[in-house]
């Protein structure tokens, strides 16, 4: 017996492009926020007269408190729908950052850039990884690629226009523009999102769900044929791969992120100008985005181990380069 009978067609149009594009905008949002904290350092720290070790531990904070967050925020997915959850996360994203305006000291702000701000950071990674890897296979590193291509757009665009708004309005003022911002739109994009091709009928890669013999296609066949392949949670934390990637992710990311946090700074105190300064960030973006696109496509063709590799050896290339950087064309080659 035929559960539902789902007419939904991939016909011309395919509906995973409109979960890029959500995700996306999603993605630069939350990481122009998030990449801006570099040129809202000297300004906080230089208000509080904190040093750049307590000021910097924040990040720290707050990548931990994602990290513990994310696995919970996968289990979330899985049971709820994506849709509602980036909702709820966007709204705490845009009240922290409002109420970050209003910070008197060091509490609150570990407490609200470290730990809500980080659990409301879990879910930019989480969903948008989960929902393309639902909706793509055979094009999925050049969607993942499209979609976290958004870290180097926002690299490129968010520094130095926060800069340049920041000489007008102050910091305080910036944080409640940057609330706002960052949960209308977030929320808009999360009302395209769809947990599955299987709610609309649909199979991964634009493909259309095949005909059952009475005239329909059951939900249940779907979401079976959906999962017919791949490893449980328990059996992916037995495999080395799983733990190999964990630990190269940690390594990789851990010092990028500093170097995120305290280039700006660092730059400033090589007589860079601010705004000069946040270029790097936008050197860095350009590169960013041509090498998350250009890779993932390449990737889905050669497999990923090379590619992995290449990456690993240009970014210990460009840390090299940041330990000799004394003039704005070596940051930029380092960024790049």
């Amino acid at each position: 017996m035929v559960e539902q009978n789902i007419k939904a067609r991939a016909k011309g149009f395919f509906y995973g492009w409109v979960i890029i594009i959500a995700c996306y905008f999603i993605v630069f949002t939350m990481m122009a926020s998030y990449y801006s904290f570099g040129v809202f350092f000297k300004p906080i720290s230089g208000e509080f007269g904190w040093g750049r070790a307590q000021t910097s531990l924040v990040i720290s904070i707050n990548l931990m408190t994602g990290a513990y967050l994310g696995m919970a925020i996968g289990r979330l997915v899985d049971k709820y729908k994506p849709r509602n959850i980036m909702l709820a996360f966007s709204a705490l994203a845009g009240i922290t950052y409002v109420l970050m305006s209003r910070i008197t000291g060091l509490a609150q702000f570990y407490s609200l850039y470290g730990v809500v701000l980080g659990i409301a950071m879990s879910a930019n990674y989480v969903i948008p990884s989960v929902l393309i890897n639902r909706w793509f296979v055979k094009k999925r590193g050049l969607g993942l690629g499209i979609v976290f291509s958004a870290f180097g757009m926002a690299q490129m665009i968010a520094p130095p226009l926060t800069a340049s708004l920041m000489d007008s309005v102050g910091w305080r003022q910036m944080y409640i523009y940057m609330g706002l911002i960052v949960f209308v739109i977030t929320a808009i994009c999360a009302l395209f999102l769809r947990g599955s091709p299987q709610e609309m009928g649909l199979l991964p890669d634009a493909n259309a769900a095949p005909p059952a013999a009475e005239g329909g296609v059951s939900v249940h066949d779907l979401k079976k044929n959906s999962t017919a392949q791949g490893l449980t949670v328990k059996e992916t934390l037995r495999t080395p791969t799983f733990w190999l990637i964990s630990l190269l992710w940690l390594f990789m990311a851990f010092p990028v992120y500093m170097i995120v946090v305290h280039l700006i700074p660092y730059s400033t105190d090589m007589g860079i100008s601010v705004i000069a300064a946040a270029s790097i960030m936008t050197v860095a973006g350009i590169s960013n985005v041509v090498g998350r696109i250009s890779l993932g496509h390449i990737s889905d063709k050669f497999g990923s181990k090379t590619i992995l590799l290449i990456s690993f050896v240009m970014i210990i290339f460009g840390l090299f380069l940041l330990i000799n950087a004394h003039s704005l064309m070596i940051f930029y080659l380092a960024a790049a």
